[in-house]
Formats: C-alpha cells, structure tokens, sequence
C-alpha cells in the first residue's frame, strides 16, 4: 500500500511538472520584438536580398573594367588521303590546332583595346613536316565626338556610377523597409499591450457596473429608485458590456497582426506583453533630424540617387548615335624555308634580331549618317526623365519638411499631455486614499472606493498611452531622419541596462 502511494506521488509529480513548465509563458518585450521582426520577415529579408544582388551586379560591373585575359584553343583534328582511281598515292595523315591568348582592356572613353597572339600549327606524317603561322595582332575600338567632345572621358566613370546607384538605391530600399517594418511592428505591439489595459479597466469597470446594478435593484424594492433609473443603468451596462466584447474583437485582429509580421505561427498565446519601454532620446535639438533627413531620408536618398542616374544615362546615351573609329594590326613572321619546329620559337620569332615581319593595318571610321531622327527625340527624352527626377526629388523635400514640422508639434502636445495626465494620477491617488479614510470613519462605502479605484485606472492607461504614443512618435522623427531605428532601439536598451 505504502508502494503504491509513492507510485502515485511520483506519477502526479511527473504529470505537474510539465504542466506548469507549459503554463510559464515567454516575455515579448521591445528586445525581442527587435529581433523577431528582423529575423521573421519577409519584406526585410527580400530587401536585403535585393541590396545583396545590387550589390554584386555593380561588383560584377567592376570586374568588366579589369582587364580580361582569355585562352583559346582549338581541338586536334586530322584527315589521311585515300587512293584515287587508277593512281595510288603515298598515306599522309594531316593534324591541325590551334592557341591563342589574349588580352583585352576596357577604356575610360568607352572604348576597348586588345592584344591577341595565336598560332595555327599544322603536322603531316609520311613524311613528317611541322607548319606553323605565328600572329600578334592589335584591335582598338573607340567611339569619337561623343557628346560633343573628340573623347568622352566621362563613359567609364558614368558607367560605374550608374551601376553603384542601383546598389545605393537598393541599399536605401533595405533601411525602408527594416525601418518600416520596425515601425508597424512597435505600432501593432502598442496598441495590442494598450487594447489589453482597456479589456482590463471594461472588466472591472463592468463589475462595478453590476455591482450599482444590484444596488439600484434593491432600492427599487425600497423605493428609493424608480424604474427609469434601472432601465438607463441596464442600458448603460449593457453598452460596456459591448464596449468590452468590441475590445476583445479588436485585440484578437490586433494580435494575429502581430504575430504575422513576428513570424509566429502559434499565435500570442504563450506570450506575456511587457508594457514597458525605454523610450529614445531625441537630439537637445531637433533641427539636427531633419537636416539629416534632407540628404539620408530613404525616399529622398532614392530620389536624389534617381536624379543622378538620369545624368548619368544622359552622358552614357551620347554613344548610341557617335561615330566609331576602329584600328587592327596584324604581325605575322616571314620564314625563310621551313617554319620551325618547336611551338616555343615560334613566338620567339617576333623578338628575334633579323627577323621579317609582315604586317597589315586596318583603319575604319562608321559615321552613322541619317537615323530617323533619334538623336533629337533621345535629347527630349534625357531633358524630360531630368525634369521629372529633380521635381519628383524637391517634393520628397517638401514632403519630409512637412512631416518633420508635424511630428515636432505632435511631441510638444504628447509632452504636454503626459505631464498633464502625471499631474492627474496624483489627484486620482490622494482620491483614493480619501475614499478609504472616509470608509474608515463610516463616511464612504466600498462602492465609492471601487468607483475612485477605476477613475485612477483609467488616468494610469490614458498616461501608459500617451507615454507609447511618444515612443512611436520618436521612432518616426528617426524614422524620418533616416537612422536606422534598429540602431536608436538597441541604444536605448542599452542606455536602459546601464
């Protein structure tokens, strides 16, 4: 017997314990929301590929400045001679192949030169005989009067810049985005932790409801309160009674927001919502945040990169209709007799003393002559894309400069509101304590002391607000000045831990 309540105790241990590991629920707090956001999100993680491919497409544009070395060669083939008709010949099996190796080199004038040496080689056996036809040719391809000038020496560089800018714009694409999501993200978190307090203050603001509900019952039976008073009290009841149900239909959308845009599958359910935060500290001098928004707001960034990839395409374009001029030369060794044997001093023969060379030089110019007109309508095109770009680029401005002034004046009234509300707990706390010191000498009731309780909840989650509507309306001043609010958010956690 004694066995088997041992069995039991342990069996009821083993079956609690887990249960409660189960009930613990982990902590949401701003920490982990940071992490969450950035690790579980689609749009962040999408931006970021998207600067990570920029990125290579411009390194990859890089490297076609360089110079490119190539390799090629040729497979062995061969052939042997059969026997004709009525004559019989000697059996000659003829090999050839061929190497070459060049060098080519892109040119800040959007041009290219080359250097090529190659060499055919051709063996025939019965009887053996070695041939080989050794060359060292140059190319140069050069458009001239590009835009105006003999030599452009703006292609290369425009070139490289245009590929940087969709690196940039792609990088200010990514702090969009993570900034973005950080903001929706606190947003969601907010109003769901806010949503949560209210549920809370309906609850036992429903209670107390009841509670005079009962109240005014009872003096309808004495004859203290009429029917009118019951029936506005009920009506009045149940009206909270569907602010309530309104407040936990919110908090589920609310919720299920969340826990999308954190990547959790299961929900906020095995969450607990820490409702507190440290809130960034905005420069002494705001003034500071939208000096920086002029040249690193995301948008205007864009916009700003826009504006100079339009000049750079207009310089880049200029080649499309230019002439091209075209140089080759040709050097090819004379042998007297044979030709040598040895692949080695076949190349050797080019920087061998008294050694003949033959050579050809080839010179063409392509004047593009008549073509519908296209130069003039590429004009009209630049000069309007850069028109669209600079206006489009001083509303970004415009835009940023009118957000600022309305953030600013939005942090003066929610400053003013929280030292307002703060001002406000303290009346509510001295009702209360009143309340029960009248309950203590007979004076109050229990009801009156609940009433006041729920007037100082109220003030408390109208402050807990106002202080959450100033962490949001801090994120968008950083937000607007283009700091990365991952950065302002892991400073001030840091600044809170100290």
């Amino acid at each position: 017997m004694r066995r088997r309540l041992i069995f039991s105790a342990v069996l009821a241990a083993a079956l609690i314990v887990p249960a409660s590991i189960r009930a613990q629920k982990a902590l949401l707090d701003v920490a982990e929301v940071l992490r969450l956001v950035l690790e579980q999100s689609s749009v962040v993680q999408i931006a970021d590929a998207l600067e990570i491919q920029a990125e290579a497409l411009h390194r990859q544009s890089l490297a076609d400045t360089r110079p490119q070395i190539d390799l090629q060669l040729d497979p062995l083939y061969g052939y042997s001679t059969g026997v004709l008709t009525g004559q019989t010949l000697p059996t000659e099996t003829r090999h050839y192949a061929s190497v070459g190796l060049s060098l080519s080199q892109a040119l800040p004038t959007a041009g290219f030169a080359s250097l090529s040496l190659a060499n055919a080689m051709g063996i025939t056996s019965g009887p053996d005989t070695v041939m080989q036809n050794p060359s060292l040719s140059f190319v140069l391809s050069q458009p001239v009067w590009v835009n105006g000038r003999l030599l452009d020496l703006r292609q290369l560089s425009a070139a490289q810049r245009a590929s940087e800018i969709n690196w940039r714009k792609a990088s200010a694409g990514s702090l969009g985005a993570r900034n973005g999501n950080i903001y929706a993200a606190f947003s969601l978190y907010t109003r769901a932790i806010g949503l949560r307090r209210t549920i809370a203050y309906l609850e036992k603001s429903l209670e107390l409801a009841d509670q005079n509900l009962r109240q005014v019952r009872i003096n309808l039976e004495t004859g203290r309160a009429s029917e009118t008073d019951l029936l506005e009290l009920e009506i009045l009841t149940a009206l909270q009674r569907e602010s309530l149900w309104e407040s936990r239909y919110a908090l589920l959308q609310v919720e299920q927001n969340l826990a999308g845009t954190l990547g959790l599958e299961r929900g906020l359910g095995s969450y607990d919502l820490i409702d507190t935060f440290p809130a960034p500290a905005l420069p002494a001098d705001t003034r500071v945040l939208v000096a920086e928004a002029r040249s690193s707001n995301p948008s205007v960034s864009r916009d700003r990169l826009s504006l100079e990839q339009v000049q750079a395409q207009t310089v880049l374009s200029g080649r499309n209709d230019a002439p091209d001029l075209s140089v080759a030369l040709t050097l090819l060794p004379l042998y007297q007799g044979s030709t040598p044997a040895a692949l080695g001093d076949s190349f050797s023969s080019f920087f061998t003393d008294g050694t003949e060379l033959d050579w050809s030089l080839a010179i063409g110019l392509e004047i593009p002559l008549y073509n519908g007109g296209k130069t003039a309508y590429r004009e009209q095109a630049n000069a309007a894309g850069e028109r669209v770009a600079r206006e489009t680029l001083a509303a970004s401005l415009r835009d940023v400069q009118n957000t600022y002034e309305a953030l600013v004046l939005r942090q003066r009234i929610i400053l003013d509101r929280v030292g307002l509300l703060e001002k406000n707990i303290q009346l509510k706390t001295r009702g209360v304590a009143d309340e029960l010191k009248k309950l203590e000498v007979g004076l109050g009731t229990p009801l009156r002391v609940e009433s006041a309780r729920l007037e100082l909840l109220q003030v408390d989650n109208e402050l807990w607000q106002a202080r959450a509507d100033l962490f949001l309306n801090s994120l968008d001043l950083f937000n607007l000045s283009g700091r990365s609010l991952e950065q302002v958010l892991s400073g001030s956690l840091g600044s809170a831990e100290k």
